[in-house]
């Protein structure tokens, strides 16, 4: 019978292993083999957790280990999986739960025909590198067909003090997409701002980011006392067509470089979005914030025709 007393492996020793092997271990879960295709990936993260079992090579899994999260890339888990039935072990006791955000547990169908538990767990967190990344008061999607393995990992889930939540596979790509909105975008738009403004470090004591975290913290702070349209601000909220011209005019200056162009599209984009915020905030659209969207969505197609890409 699984339980928290169960061996557990890990295979895939890249950003989100160190984070979860770092969970795992801190709260007492016996994790007892790391596996990667790269054999000194694997002795790595192993080391430093104290793991005395790892391999490049799955044939090398112990039966005995009844619990294994795939943490590999969204393109290899089906391929993994499909390795792993290969392999002449009974897995009828065993649950594998993959960690992608994007994939449903169908990936992992070869191991299920197998008489296998079948499960996905995904942490809503961004792991931008194997620096450890706490976990607690995160959000944790979990998918599965199986009521016992939902338990299994519901109990995880709060003993890593996780906020875990029951996932429908039709909605698996919905769900990272959220994700991807509220981190990866972000991390584009500041990469954006960085760009659009290039404050020198050889002319001033600061950098571009210090120069916009202020301001980006702020927001994030406004979104939780206020919720998130009440938070709007800036031109397009108030209705101001000028300030809103004089911007495209500034990138159509610096749209000579194919990045700008993008800049300048995304603009004009999230510009035309934001009057859907604004309309949440007031319930309508003045005449003004009518104007603004009628010039944006003008500007958008002289940009389509244009063929700035």
């Amino acid at each position: 019978m699984i339980s928290k007393r169960s061996n557990i492996a890990v295979i895939g020793a890249g950003k989100i292993a160190y984070s979860l092997v770092h969970a795992l271990v801190k709260k007492n879960y016996k994790v007892k083999l790391i596996i990667s295709n790269n054999f000194n990936s694997a002795k790595h993260l192993a080391k430093k957790f104290h793991i005395k079992d790892y391999t490049n090579n799955l044939a090398q899994l112990d039966p005995q280990i009844k619990v294994l999260f795939i943490s590999v890339p969204d393109n290899q888990i089906k391929i993994t999986s499909n390795k792993l039935a290969r392999l002449k072990i009974n897995f009828c006791n065993s649950l594998f739960i993959h960690l992608s955000g994007a994939e449903n547990i169908s990936v992992l169908n070869s191991l299920h025909r197998k008489g296998a538990l079948t499960a996905s767990f995904h942490i809503m967190q961004a792991f931008p590198s194997k620096r450890i990344v706490k976990v607690e008061n995160c959000y944790a999607a979990i998918e599965t067909e199986n009521k016992f393995a939902e338990r299994f990992l519901f109990n995880i889930a709060e003993n890593l003090k996780l906020r875990p939540f029951k996932l429908g596979t039709e909605e698996k790509s919905l769900y990272h997409l959220a994700g991807v909105f509220a981190s990866n975008f972000i991390v584009g738009n500041i990469f954006n701002s960085k760009n659009i403004f290039d404050i020198r470090k050889s002319q001033n004591n600061y950098n571009n980011l210090d120069f916009l975290l202020p301001i980006l913290k702020s927001t994030i702070s406004n979104i939780k006392k206020l919720g998130n349209s009440k938070s709007l601000s800036g031109p397009i909220e108030r209705g101001d067509l000028s300030t809103i011209k004089k911007h495209i005019k500034s990138l159509k200056k610096k749209s000579s470089a194919t990045q700008m162009n993008y800049v300048y599209l995304n603009y004009i984009i999230q510009s035309l979005n934001l009057t859907d915020v604004v309309k949440s905030k007031y319930g309508r659209l003045s005449e003004n914030h009518l104007e603004i969207k009628r010039f944006l969505l003008k500007e958008f197609r002289k940009a389509l025709n244009r063929k700035i890409f």
